[in-house]
Parts: structure tokens; sequence; C-alpha cells
């Protein structure tokens, strides 16, 4: 789903993927909260920069699931960035995950 968004520019997509208190740490800071991390979305979104996921892995457990994925992000200007993410979600009343 992130992917998906990003590569759409839907801020509003990636903003429903996170609950109130995400934390959201980075190589510029740690972000806590949609007032701090929608800005850092959008500043990704703005900059024109593209981001793929390869190597998805999940561990769940009840409600809870960690999720770890290797991502490429490659900057307008072609440069690129790797990294692994790993990120805990929560299974919603809905079905959907945060």
């Amino acid at each position: 789903m992130f992917s998906e968004c990003f590569s759409a520019g839907d801020i509003e997509g990636l903003m429903a993927l996170y609950e109130g208190d995400t934390v959201f740490p980075n190589h510029h800071g740690t972000f806590r909260g949609p007032e701090q991390i929608r800005p850092v979305l959008q500043g990704n979104l703005d900059s024109g920069a593209m981001i793929e996921f390869d190597r998805q892995t999940a561990f769940e457990t009840g409600d809870l699931a960690l999720v770890q994925n290797a991502w490429t992000l490659t900057n307008s200007g072609g440069e690129k960035v790797t990294g692994v993410s790993a990120e805990i979600a929560k299974k919603q009343s809905d079905g959907t995950w945060k």
C-alpha cells in the first residue's frame, strides 16, 4: 500500500496507513504523529522521488505484525539510496492494518 500511494503522490493514502501515535524515524530525525510525519512524506512526494520495495517479510501474531522491507529510493536526479525498514502494524477493527 505504501508503494502504491507513494507512486500515486497520494499523501492522504499514505497518512491513512499510520495510527495517531506513530513514530517515524529516518536519517533526518525522529518524527511523531501526523503533524510531524505528513511534511516528511509530502517532501518526499514533492521531490519527485520514486520508491521500490523488495524482499518483504512479515511476522504476524494476533493483531500485531512485524514487517520488514528492503527498499530503494531514487531521487529526481537518479541518485539511489537503499535501506531496510521495520514496521509494527496493528490490525484495525475493519481488518485493515496501520
